[in-house]
């Protein structure tokens, strides 16, 4: 799932945001973009369902690495045998209460669906990470577990208080860039 929100009525910031050059301006969004994001990520680890005790999360074991010898026969025989001992083997883990808020996190969104940054657009998202592949089946549910979001109501419920830390993040963030820039043409490099 996907959520895009557009911000329109920031015409003196997008056009002194375009002066600064690509290189600077696009620090100055991602970083603006990422503070503004917080409010929305605590309030999905606020929100995500926490177990109350320990579970076992069950893996496929991964053949382990085997040293070469020099011989390619020796070589690819001990590879063969190494991956066909882990076909069966399962891993066990104790996963303790709390794994997936741990695992709920900003980032910056990259990609070819996400490269148009000549128009001035930039992505963030909130999302789980890591071992935490789980949050999509709570957020969204499975054919025998309903739905339990928590992502889309953490960003319906902070996205106006969002939108306003991003609006101050960016007008400072410019204003700090263009006192560097005038100090870098004075000859002031401090």
């Amino acid at each position: 799932m996907s959520v895009t929100m557009t911000v329109s009525g920031l015409n003196e910031l997008e056009e002194a945001l375009m002066e600064m050059g690509n290189a600077v301006a696009g620090k100055i969004l991602y970083s603006a973009l990422m503070t503004a994001a917080i409010p929305i990520q605590d309030t999905a680890i606020a929100m995500a369902p926490q177990s109350s005790q320990p579970h076992y999360r069950y893996k496929r074991a991964k053949a382990k690495k085997i040293a070469k010898t020099g011989n390619k026969v020796t070589d690819r025989f001990n590879r063969l045998q190494a991956r066909s001992a882990a076909r069966g083997a399962v891993e066990k883990t104790l996963v303790q209460p709390g794994n997936l808020r741990k695992n709920i996190a900003r980032k910056r969104l990259k990609g070819r669906k996400y490269a148009n940054l000549t128009g001035g657009e930039a992505y963030v998202g909130v999302s789980w990470q890591g071992d935490a592949y789980y949050g999509r089946f709570i957020e969204f549910g499975t054919s025998k577990s309903p739905a339990r979001p928590f992502l889309r109501p953490a960003f319906d419920a902070r996205s106006a208080e969002a939108l306003g830390i991003f609006t101050d993040k960016l007008r400072d963030m410019i204003e700090k860039a263009r006192r560097r820039a005038a100090a870098i043409s004075r000859g002031n490099t401090r």
